[in-house]
């Protein structure tokens, strides 16, 4: 019956009536094979997943999401998926000047200088690499020299200094540095065991990728298109 039902295109809903007595393992039959099911899933489940996804290089699908989260369909894969897209290189050049604009007006107690300026730093390292964000939040020393080395490369060609991509570069160069010498070495007193990853939290821990990408996305909002805030990973294939 269910293979029938199902190449037929008659799904539970065909079978609603509530004039016609059915028996129980019927309806059970009906409600288990013949219904959408759908799990109850958040937006942070959907970009966590896509971070995942993408970390691995593979394609970001619907499809992939679904089964990925294993559910049959999802209001929020559907919408962050109608949303997502790559941000221009306008727009991250739009977001390194907000950046230094919300730098003038954040106190400095507290670690908030610090943080966002690491946090942005990540920003560009993720731009620049086509890596996610928690992509970033993993990477050794040695794998962020890899990155800043194809930054400085690339500055080459790029010899007119209004060039967007000239700013940019010029930018992860000037936060690398603040980071290297200064903000690193801060966060690094303050634990005892140091991770092997290069960027740390204030409190000497390793990096939590999903906060980093919510305190990006509130920076986001300030003055960007809103179909940019499903995620800080839109940059992620900016430069590449």
């Amino acid at each position: 019956m269910v293979t029938t039902c199902r190449a037929a295109g008659i799904s539970g809903h065909n079978f609603g009536c509530t004039e016609i007595q059915t028996p129980k393992w019927f309806v059970e039959v009906i409600r288990k094979h013949l219904f959408i099911h759908t799990n109850w899933i958040t937006r942070e489940h959907v970009q966590t997943a896509i971070s995942e996804l993408t970390a691995k290089k593979l394609p970001v699908s619907k499809n992939a999401l679904r089964r990925k989260l294993g559910v049959a369909e999802s209001w929020a894969i559907n919408e962050l998926l109608d949303q997502r897209r790559t941000a221009s290189l306008e727009e991250l050049i739009m977001m390194c000047r907000q950046y230094y604009a919300t730098l003038e007006h954040t106190p400095p107690s507290r670690d908030q200088r610090r943080t966002l300026t690491r946090d942005f730093l990540m920003l560009l390292i993720s731009a620049f690499s086509g890596q996610s964000i928690e992509a970033v939040c993993n990477m050794d020393q040695g794998e962020i020299e890899i990155v800043l080395q194809m930054a400085r490369l690339r500055a080459v060609p790029e010899t007119t200094s209004g060039s967007g991509v000239r700013f940019l570069i010029d930018c992860l160069a000037e936060l690398d540095d603040q980071y290297r010498q200064g903000i690193r070495p801060h966060f690094q007193f303050r634990g005892p065991d140091v991770p092997k990853t290069w960027f740390i939290s204030r409190f000497g821990k390793k990096m939590d990728g999903h906060s980093v990408r919510s305190r990006i996305t509130q920076l986001m909002k300030a003055n960007l298109d809103p179909k940019l805030w499903s995620s800080a990973d839109t940059f992620g294939k900016t430069l590449i």
